[in-house]
């Protein structure tokens, strides 16, 4: 009669809960880097708002004068 042992393998717990935090950790991590590419993002966009905003308002104080000066009536001397 033959008969086949099984190899059980006596630290398949730790390594099962080694990998399971692992996971767990790598699923944080993950979490957290797409949280700070996002705050990241936002912040670019804001300043670019805010770059396109004092870009225009600028254009619209360099213009002003100019309007200002065609539409006076001019002067009779």
């Amino acid at each position: 009669m033959k008969s086949s042992a099984k190899f059980v393998d006596p630290h398949a717990d730790q390594r099962r809960s080694d990998a399971d935090k692992t996971a767990r950790l790598r699923a944080l991590r993950l979490a957290k880097e797409a949280a700070d590419k996002e705050a990241a993002d936002r912040t670019a966009l804001e300043k670019a708002a805010e770059k396109a905003a004092e870009k225009k308002a600028r254009q619209v104080t360099q213009r002003r004068p100019k309007q200002a000066a065609a539409a006076s009536p001019p002067s009779a001397e």
